[in-house]
């Protein structure tokens, strides 16, 4: 597990508990403004603070980078380009994953 897992797991469990994702949620308010979700990130600091990590952790920080990706994914950012991504590995060159998607499904899957 790495240290941005449990942050993933509050996301998936946030959005299903919703019934929707980061990707399909409205983004912009009819004027004009973010609808920033708020509830997530509130979440993620509490998932943060309740794990005993110092500030020193860096488990804040992680918080609030995996918050404001969320928040970029839902602003129509490419999800594989922003980083860190929900998933493993949190960050890609998207480059990379254009020379994987070059290969054969058999290659690919390999890398």
């Amino acid at each position: 597990m790495d240290s941005y897992q449990k942050f993933e797991d509050a996301i998936v469990e946030h959005w299903e508990a919703q019934g929707t994702s980061s990707v399909r949620r409205p983004y912009w308010s009819d004027a004009g403004e973010p609808l920033l979700e708020i509830p997530l990130l509130e979440k993620l600091l509490t998932v943060a603070v309740r794990d005993g990590s110092s500030a020193q952790s860096g488990s804040l920080a992680k918080a609030l980078d995996m918050w404001v990706a969320e928040e970029l994914r839902a602003a129509g950012f490419d999800a594989q380009s922003v980083w860190p991504r929900l998933v493993r590995p949190r960050v890609l060159d998207p480059s990379v994953l254009r020379f994987i998607g070059s290969l054969d499904a058999r290659t690919a899957e390999k890398c």
